[in-house]
């Protein structure tokens, strides 16, 4: 498997270091979906559909065999786009929400416009959004936006538009370190374990994840966002979502996932979400005012009455795992993990998780972060032996257990002699 994984990810690297086509023109995008197609031939090729991330428009030559209707087309600022590629080993490494760099060229045939791509690159420094990615990417587009009735303008749109296309997407921070917003506030009770899991529609899994609880098995996969912009406006968000979105954060076992969800969310580095929001849904959920509790049209004092209500669905999300656990977690010894989650510890889920590939990463010239307290038995013994003191690892407590957080010059005592912490995780810095 590390052979076939190490070949494939090899191939890839060859293929970014190709030179772009002649007349194609470089333009970074994030991907909103990839679909698989065969030609009449068998040939297999991919659709993506892509958001650009161009500032400002980009002019294409238009390649035609025909007589077209115009020489060139532009690519206005976060444009949807329809690319058609045959770079299988691209597509294969990336998903929803990856950046990557197209080499775009425009096709005419009769009056309509297609565009392809030769090669998928991944933008450099990171396959997800970063902090510095969204500053020079995102920030300050229309993409940065927080989607709400007034922002998205169905005249803007070809008449006869289904009213679900009738949307726009959106990139916004989880977390205040960006500096996009004055203040980002996660309307969730970190307290209540109810909160932390999630499930799909007709299927039997539990997913670790965060919800709005409305019976004993039921729940909605959503949470509400409070944000505050420089200027002082003030938006409430319901995130809606797949509950899958979640394994950003690397926890799985719901159990441990309800005990340090609202630390790691509350200490959250880099953390985005990316998604769309339609208009139908935006007016729907402003009439029905059903806020994960909060009722902002009732309340009528002008604390709540200048707050914007908005909804939409969550594709994906990004997190700087490596910071937030850094941040959320205490520093621990090799010594304290080999005792506590070594031999003396054992993990053995009924579905055991995917050969997780740890050789090739910790060998690898690139930062990791690896879950020891999810590490099955068979792998996190050899991992604990052979990373040793290479990587740095953090103890994250559960959320009311602050002894550790509060212990003045005294953390290593606080840590060794009370209750080990609820997961453990190995940073590999490079």
């Amino acid at each position: 498997m590390i052979k076939k994984r190490t070949a494939t990810y090899m191939a890839f690297a060859e293929s970014n270091r190709k030179s772009v086509a002649l007349g194609a023109t470089v333009i970074p995008a994030i991907v909103e979906n990839k679909i698989e197609k065969k030609s009449k031939r068998g040939t297999t090729y991919f659709l993506l559909v892509v958001q650009t991330l161009n500032r400002t428009p980009v002019t294409l030559s238009v390649q035609s065999d025909e007589d077209a209707a115009a020489s060139e087309v532009t690519v206005a600022p976060t444009s949807t786009l329809i690319v058609t590629t045959f770079d299988r080993v691209g597509v294969a490494a990336v998903d929803r929400s990856s950046l990557v760099k197209l080499p775009l060229v425009a096709e005419a045939y009769m009056d309509r416009v297609s565009y392809k791509a030769d090669q998928v690159l991944i933008e450099a420094g990171s396959q997800y959004i970063t902090t510095p990615l969204y500053k020079k990417l995102v920030a300050g587009s229309a993409l940065a936006d927080i989607p709400t009735k007034d922002n998205i303008d169905p005249a803007t749109f070809p008449t006869d538009t289904d009213t679900k296309y009738i949307k726009r997407a959106f990139l916004v921070p989880l977390s205040v370190d960006t500096g996009a917003f004055d203040d980002v506030e996660l309307l969730v009770p970190f307290e209540d374990p109810k909160r932390f899991w999630g499930k799909k529609k007709d299927d039997e899994t539990v997913y670790a994840s965060v919800n709005v609880e409305t019976g004993p098995d039921k729940v909605q996969n959503c949470m509400s966002v409070m944000y505050q912009t420089p200027a002082g406006a003030r938006f409430m968000f319901k995130m809606a979502y797949m509950p899958d979105v979640w394994r950003c954060f690397q926890v799985s076992d719901v159990g441990k996932w309800a005990q340090v969800a609202g630390r790691m969310m509350s200490n959250a580095a880099g953390w985005f979400a990316y998604g769309s929001s339609r208009l139908d849904n935006i007016m729907s959920m402003r009439a029905n005012a059903d806020d994960d509790g909060i009722d902002f049209e009732a309340d009528t004092t002008s604390a709540a009455t200048d707050i914007v209500t908005t909804t939409g669905f969550v594709s994906n999300m990004a997190l700087d795992l490596a910071g937030t656990v850094a941040r959320a977690g205490v520093p621990l010894s090799f010594e304290y993990v080999s005792t506590h989650f070594g031999d003396a510890y054992s993990y053995s889920p009924i579905e055991a998780p995917a050969a997780t590939g740890w050789r090739a990463k910790l060998a690898a010239a690139a930062p990791a972060v690896f879950n020891v307290t999810e590490l099955i038995d068979d792998v996190r013994i050899p991992f604990l032996r052979e990373a040793k003191d290479t990587v740095k690892y953090y103890g994250i407590f559960a959320i009311g257990d602050d002894r550790v957080y509060e212990a003045e010059n005294g953390e290593v005592e606080a840590v060794e002699n009370g209750t080990p912490p609820v997961a453990v995780f190995a940073v590999k810095e490079n």
